[in-house]
């Protein structure tokens, strides 16, 4: 069973003018806009990765997405999703597509202490698809948050948080 943690991060999501910015945690938060008008892309998007079937728009979907600004598209949509099973399903899709995303370090990080196993998995992966490099103060930063969340949660979690703290130890110098 989870512990109970009274600093547990959590999803701050405020739209202002044309923008909706999801906040993950504190004063370090990581934020990821995206316009309003983007909502639609998000809603195709997950359609297609979605799409039971007919297993080939996923695959396209999948293809497309393999830019930065498919890589903006996913973190928006992530961003902005409020279920679950939606979130998980395009956190898979950051390593389906075969992205990087080292720059996004943080935002994964913070996006699995506030999750759940299934959403940790999906992390995990993507954690260890990442290239780097990373800014040094960063890397240590996110490691002792995974460090930290692994001694306070049930064996399945902590074991998920030990092996993202594994695929970053070999970033250090």
């Amino acid at each position: 069973m989870a512990k109970k943690n009274d600093k547990k991060e959590k999803f701050n999501i405020r739209q202002s003018g044309n923008y909706i910015t999801l906040t993950l945690g504190g004063e370090s938060a990581a934020e990821v806009s995206a316009k309003s008008s983007d909502s639609k892309s998000i809603a195709n998007l997950l359609s297609l990765l979605t799409n039971k079937e007919n297993k080939q728009l996923k695959e396209d979907a999948l293809r497309e997405l393999k830019s930065e600004a498919g890589k903006e598209l996913l973190l928006k949509a992530i961003a902005v999703s409020k279920d679950k099973n939606e979130m998980r399903i395009l956190t898979a899709a950051c390593w389906e597509a075969g992205l990087d995303f080292s720059k996004y370090l943080s935002f994964f990080v913070k996006l699995a202490l506030i999750s759940d196993l299934d959403i940790d998995i999906e992390v995990l992966t993507v954690i260890e698809d990442m290239q780097g490099p990373f800014d040094k103060k960063m890397l240590e930063e996110s490691m002792d948050k995974l460090s930290a969340a692994q001694k306070e949660n049930d064996s399945e979690r902590s074991i998920i948080f030990g092996e993202m703290v594994a695929a970053l130890d070999r970033f250090r110098e």
